[in-house]
């Protein structure tokens, strides 16, 4: 009953101890071979700290900064194999630079673009990994909207055509990617 874990936590409720049952294991191995297994481990947990962050809360490249970290988060996940926290933290990422409100000068625009092209490129990558192919063709056009010279993106997108059996589509983009890159 690890969804009474999340309850605790969805609570809220600062210093208020909060007791839950889970047959799932939180915390090191070296705990675990303490406890016998298929035995349920009760938790007690007190929240002691909780913030919530808004996008809107954050201005010019401290938005930028902001997305990087939830990418970099993200990655980690990713390279974890949890396509389901990579993707929450990529499109909390987004939230940040999805539009250029707030940021100042061309610099950061820009920074916020790039951002913006390598987190699509990263959903669609979590989508294809998943099998959703229709969502990770979404997010490569959103991307090639923004940069349509992306290679990454380019190729995740000619993926996504082929898994959709629309291969003449896919093989235009891998002759884009060769046309830009004859090496690659």
């Amino acid at each position: 009953r690890s969804s009474d874990l999340v309850v605790v936590v969805k609570a809220r409720v600062i210093d208020e101890e909060k007791k839950a049952i889970s047959d799932k294991r939180i915390g090191s191995s070296e705990l675990e071979e303490l406890i016998p297994s298929g035995k349920p481990l009760r938790y007690e947990i007190t929240l002691s700290e909780f913030s919530s962050v808004h996008t809107w809360n954050f201005k010019g490249m401290d938005k930028v900064i902001e997305g990087r970290k939830r990418k970099d988060d993200g990655n980690a996940f990713f390279a974890a194999a949890n396509w389901t926290k990579a993707e929450a933290k990529y499109m909390k990422a987004l939230e940040f630079v999805s539009n250029d409100y707030d940021l100042k000068s061309d610099d950061q625009k820009a920074e916020a673009k790039k951002l913006k092209v390598i987190l699509l490129g990263n959903l669609a990558q979590v989508q294809l990994n998943t099998g959703r192919f229709s969502e990770a063709l979404e997010q490569c056009n959103k991307a090639l909207a923004e940069d349509g010279t992306n290679a990454k993106n380019l190729f995740r997108r000619a993926k996504a055509l082929g898994a959709l059996d629309e291969w003449e589509d896919g093989i235009k983009d891998l002759n884009q990617i060769l046309e830009l890159d004859p090496q690659n």
